[in-house]
């Protein structure tokens, strides 16, 4: 099928908004379905809330273990340290630092509302500037998008 717009996520044909999963549409929506489309803002993932708790618990059971450790050594308790003590807190805190970074960070995104309230976000980051600007002329010019569009940047 040849798409008037086309990217990782999504793609616009004729009359069509199609989702798109490696290149294969696997839901769409014709353009009486879509309430409005707005470019704007917005997080880059999906459940920010949740990375990022669980990137807080990975980086506080990080800190956790390494004054644990610390205390054990200090005191006498122990008196030689294996590589894996070392590793434990280590690689959480690697893991968590990526998942607040990935968390807290902002870029451009597609959203798209449909009549029945469903919300789809799509991330335009992995987009080149040149195909933002095009998305952006796309749906400005669209006969029948271009009353749904607000570009909120």
């Amino acid at each position: 099928m040849t798409y008037k717009f086309e990217s990782d996520k999504f793609a616009f044909s004729d009359n069509q908004l199609h989702l798109l999963r490696n290149k294969y549409n696997f839901r769409s929506f014709s353009n009486s379905e879509i309430h409005s489309i707005s470019i704007r803002k917005g997080k880059q993932v999906n459940n920010w809330v949740v990375l990022l708790v669980l990137g807080m618990a990975m980086i506080g059971f990080s800190i956790y273990y390494a004054l644990r450790l610390h205390y054990l050594l200090s005191e006498g308790i122990i008196r030689s340290i294996y590589v894996e003590e070392i590793l434990i807190p280590l690689i959480p805190t690697m893991l968590g630092g990526y998942c607040v970074y990935s968390s807290v960070r902002n870029g451009i995104v597609a959203t798209v509302i449909l009549n029945s309230g469903k919300t789809y976000n799509f991330p335009l980051g992995s987009l080149s500037g040149n195909s933002a600007t095009e998305l952006e002329a796309y749906l400005s010019e669209s006969g029948i998008l271009k009353h749904k569009f607000k570009n909120e940047i």
